[in-house]
């Protein structure tokens, strides 16, 4: 199945996967911390050891910055950085946490996917953040949505799946600068160009996605 057809398939269906046990309690902390109609959250999707999430903490200091990866080893070594007090690291499932946000009402005004395993075989086109069932409901959320990736196949692939699904979509250059991430320091220092995939929030993408990513829990 093509990427365009896969992407309408999930955008026609709700997602039913089981929400796992620890998604649901990490997120049900976090939601006591969340006014939904107050505070404005950005996400940090794969954060690894949490350098990513240090430094969006320090970009929107008015935020709830959360750093959300699936490694107790890796945010282990997270919660040793001396991180804004804005940001919060989550054990779980970044997919299903990111759908009970979407049903919670969460303002989230900001996602970022910062080099995601590329899961480069053909056939693991679903392991991608564009291939997975939840992509639909994460593109209609009214919020920035940034991908950098050092593998053009990837940034393109996310650029068309965005598209596809209606929303405004720029591709650029990552300037050598201050490195986001430790992936990011590593592609520059051996001269990978790193492509950043930005889409702003369009006037057809104003409301919270409520639909499309009903979790069984």
């Amino acid at each position: 199945m093509g990427l365009q057809n896969l992407v309408f398939r999930h955008a026609g269906t709700s997602w039913g996967a089981p929400c796992p046990e620890h998604t649901s309690r990490a997120f049900e902390t976090l939601h006591r911390l969340v006014d939904p109609h107050k505070q404005e959250v950005v996400l940090d999707l794969g954060c690894g050891t949490g350098e990513s999430t240090c430094a969006l903490a320090a970009q929107f200091p008015l935020h709830l910055v959360l750093g959300i990866d699936r490694s107790e080893h890796r945010l282990r070594r997270a919660a040793q950085r001396s991180c804004p007090e804005n940001a919060r690291f989550v054990r779980c499932d970044a997919a299903h946490f990111c759908a009970l946000a979407c049903e919670a009402g969460w303002e989230i005004s900001h996602l970022y996917f910062l080099y995601p395993n590329p899961y480069p075989k053909a056939r693991h086109l679903r392991r991608r953040w564009h291939g997975h069932p939840i992509f639909p409901t994460l593109a209609r959320i009214p919020a920035v949505l940034e991908m950098r990736s050092n593998w053009d196949v990837y940034a393109r692939e996310f650029e068309l799946g965005l598209i596809a699904l209606g929303r405004d979509v720029r591709v650029l250059p990552v300037e050598h600068g201050t490195p986001i991430s430790a992936f990011e320091r590593k592609y520059m220092a051996r001269g990978d160009s790193c492509i950043k995939v930005r889409s702003l929030p369009s006037r057809d993408h104003g409301v919270h996605a409520s639909g499309g990513a009903s979790v069984a829990r």
